[in-house]
């Protein structure tokens, strides 16, 4: 099931459904969002839900970065996302090893296509 989120220029959609995870890596490619994607959880989840998560995002063509983050409402500092940003950032160089994209798959023009 799909439930609209109606908030004008804000609007998104929420995808309820047995295995929603599997298929997160579809549903942004279908949304055209890039080619990157990161994948920031705490150690917990990760455990639980981090390897689904990034082979459906692998399997639709995404490179992933994966942060770990502290558990709960405490680590919601500005010093935990100074972290976040600057290991992105790390990541961003053309030969960290922080992206890592499925095996065979080509690398992805970064240039952004204008939509007509």
């Amino acid at each position: 099931m799909i439930i609209p989120v109606n908030l004008g220029t804000r609007s998104y959609r929420i995808v309820v459904e047995c295995g929603a995870l599997a298929t997160v890596g579809g549903h942004l490619r279908e949304l055209g969002v890039g080619a990157r994607a990161a994948l920031v959880s705490d150690a917990a989840i990760l455990a639980l839900y981090g390897k689904t998560v990034r082979a459906s995002l692998e399997g639709a063509g995404f490179a992933v970065a994966t942060l770990e983050v502290p558990e709960g409402e405490g680590a919601k500092t500005l010093a935990v996302a100074e972290q976040c940003w600057n290991e992105l950032l790390a990541a961003r160089r053309p030969c960290s090893p922080r992206w890592t994209r499925p095996s065979g798959a080509r690398p992805r023009s970064t240039t952004r296509r204008r939509r007509t």
